[in-house]
């Protein structure tokens, strides 16, 4: 949408700069009208940066996103220190406990809540009979 608005304002001045170069309209016509199409054709190229800002930024977080999701502890041992903190304070809000024996938590996150949440579809599942014979209850 924006590119079509950006190619319709250039599309004006060129004819702007034919009608001024023909003798159509005065110099201060033209001068005027091209300093407002080019304020449009800058807001808009504004607009247009914008917009290529927030995808770049959304393609980032999902990269980002199916990182954590996918390869958890890759990511952990490429972070840092302060970026390990962080991800074990957002995976693991309260803390992880250690008794001696075993490591845990007292809640479970978001993230975790999340994905458990998400459940397969059934026609992703294969039949129960078929491959090996059914075995009883």
């Amino acid at each position: 949408m924006l590119i079509v608005k950006s190619a319709k304002i250039e599309t004006r001045k060129t004819t702007l700069v034919n009608r001024w170069l023909d003798g159509e309209i005065d110099q201060e016509g033209y001068t005027e009208q091209i300093a407002r199409l080019s304020s449009e054709i800058g807001e808009v190229n504004q607009q247009l940066r914008s917009t290529e800002f927030e995808h770049i930024e959304l393609e980032g977080v999902l990269a980002f996103a199916e990182k954590i999701v996918t390869r958890p502890s890759r990511l952990w041992v490429e972070s840092s220190l302060d970026q390990r903190q962080r991800l074990q304070k957002t995976l693991s809000p309260n803390g992880i406990s250690f008794d001696g024996e075993q490591f845990g938590t007292d809640a479970t996150s978001l993230f975790f809540s999340l994905i458990g949440q998400v459940s397969v579809l059934d026609y992703d599942l294969v039949s129960p009979t078929g491959f090996e014979p059914v075995l009883p209850p």
